[in-house]
């Protein structure tokens, strides 16, 4: 069972309307999110690029967010 904490979580511009990152099925390991984009992004193998996510977060310490 997960332990809530804290997070102070910010919607950017871009994210208005958009859910919030969520544990869709039981006993995930992670939260689903969705990029805030008006069109494809496409990533090559081996490219890095930057996708809005439409919020800013900060966890407390000890915590960590991967994507």
């Amino acid at each position: 069972m997960r332990e809530p904490i804290d997070v102070d979580v910010r919607i950017m511009p871009e994210g208005e309307g958009l859910p919030m990152p969520s544990y869709m099925t039981d006993g995930a390991a992670g939260c689903d999110l969705v990029a805030a984009v008006t069109a494809d992004v496409i990533v090559a193998p081996g490219e890095r690029t930057l996708v809005s996510a439409g919020f800013s977060m900060r966890l407390p310490p000890g915590y960590e967010a991967q994507i």
